[in-house]
Parts: structure tokens; sequence; C-alpha cells
């Protein structure tokens, strides 16, 4: 097994690869130390904060993917939603194809930073249907969460 404060060294090796099927197969790696509990939770905030860092100089596709769908999946699984930060995937959002932008809508709606929301309305006018129902699901999220946060506090 690997050991989990490696992780993030093992991301940082993976990404440098030139090959990027071996790339994404070794992502697919980590995705499953994650995924099964093999990180405490500072070390899994880490090593998503970097895969959000990646994923704004990543220009492969399909580990851009791959990327996407370990963050969103982790941030369900554990709830780390709100203890990461999104701002470096903003600016790209536009750059993403609608699979892509699908994931990052509802990584954006897990944040429940009602920053986002700005953002997160301009996609309500989006061509593509699954599109527009992405981003109304991820605004809710952040509206219910922060209307919850604010009944609990009068």
């Amino acid at each position: 097994g690997v050991i989990p404060m490696q992780i993030a060294k093992l991301l940082d090796q993976i990404m440098k690869m030139a090959d990027k099927k071996k790339a994404d197969q070794k992502l697919g790696e980590i995705a499953d130390i994650i995924y099964f509990g093999g990180l405490d939770s500072s070390e899994l905030k880490q090593v998503l904060q970097k895969m959000i860092g990646y994923l704004a100089k990543e220009k492969d596709q399909v580990v851009r993917e791959t990327l996407l769908n370990t963050i969103l999946e982790a941030i369900v699984k554990y709830d780390v939603g709100e203890a990461l930060t999104y701002d470096e995937i903003i600016p790209i959002l536009d750059k993403f194809n609608e699979e892509e932008l699908g994931y990052a809508l509802d990584i954006l709606g897990f944040s429940r930073d009602d920053n986002y929301l700005p953002v997160l309305s301009k996609y309500l006018q989006h061509p593509v249907k699954e599109i527009r129902e992405t981003a109304a699901d991820a605004i809710e999220e952040i509206e219910y969460h922060n209307w919850l946060l604010y009944s609990q506090r009068n």
C-alpha cells in the first residue's frame, strides 16, 4: 500500500507524466485510495485542494474528467466541500466540455459558498438543459444550506 503522507507527492509525480493514459490510470489508483478511506481528514483535504489546482493547468481532457470525478465523489462521500476553495476553477469553467462543466457546477454547489452564486446563475441560461438543471441544483444546495445556518442562529 501507499503511505498516505506520500499521496500528495505521488499526485505531483503523476501530473508531470508525459504519458497521459498512464497518468489517468495512476489517478484512478489515487481515487480508489481516497474512496476506500485511506487518508485522514487533513490529508484528504490537502490532496483534493491540490487536484483543484491541477485542474486549471491540465490540458488533457481525460485526466481533467478523472480529477473532477474524484473531487466530486470525495466531497459527497466525506462531506468536505466546505473545507476547500474553488477559485482556481472559476476562470476555466468556459473551457470545459459539457461533462466537465456538469462536474464542476456540482462541486461548486457542495462548496455551499454563496460567493459562487453569481457564477452559477450564469449557467441557468446555458443552451444545454442538463447544464441548466445542474446549475439550478447547485444554487439550491447553497441557498438551502445557508438558509439552514441562518434559521439555526435565529
